[in-house]
């Protein structure tokens, strides 16, 4: 490859594309050390279209609305941020004291009884810390938000229920440790086992 060449528009035949003189070689150097040294730099792969650090910073568009929701006590500080309506993120800094600090989410409102609904799908994906003390979930509450299916599709603990995150319920038996043990198991939903409920 020809250090000299600019661009793919210069040949031999035609110089335009082609450093012709030491300044022009002094300037192309330059520029293809300024572009190395800023490709280093981690650049976001996307600006978000909205951004929150404010405890209940929320934010709506396409029919999906977004929640920082920082509740707990003694929470320490959270942004949530959006980039459309199929990702977004949670940058959060909790200190290591018992009880629920935040519940970020995404919201879908779908307007409709649930004997007018014979078939809803929905999928998404998640990626998690490789720490801390967290769960995702998938949440369905009724119209009135007295009632909720709550499925922990991640969380950080052991597989017997102990650890420091633990699923909750209105009704389940407590082992020694005091971890929740779940009534049900092997129940399938949507084609997924979830091995705890």
């Amino acid at each position: 490859m020809d250090s000299n060449r600019i661009n793919g528009a210069g040949s031999p035949e035609s110089p335009m594309g082609y450093v012709c003189s030491q300044e022009h070689h002094d300037l192309f150097r330059q520029a293809v050390n300024d572009v190395r040294s800023s490709a280093a730099v981690p650049v976001p792969a996307k600006v978000p279209i909205w951004s929150s650090s404010a405890p209940y910073g929320n934010f709506s568009r396409d029919g999906y609305s977004w929640n920082n929701d920082v509740w707990g006590s003694g929470a320490g500080p959270q942004t949530i941020s959006v980039y459309g309506a199929n990702r977004w993120s949670v940058w959060s800094n909790q200190p290591g004291t018992g009880g629920i600090k935040s519940y970020p989410h995404e919201a879908v409102h779908i307007g409709k009884p649930l004997s007018a609904i014979n078939t809803l799908s929905s999928t998404f994906n998640q990626d998690v810390p490789k720490s801390g003390a967290w769960d995702t979930a998938y949440d369905i509450w009724d119209s009135s938000n007295q009632h909720e299916i709550m499925i922990w599709t991640n969380y950080t603990g052991n597989s017997d229920g102990s650890g420091n995150v633990k699923p909750i319920s209105y009704h389940y038996r407590q082992d020694p440790s005091g971890a929740a043990i779940p009534v049900y198991t092997n129940v399938d939903v949507g084609g997924t086992t979830l091995e705890r409920v």
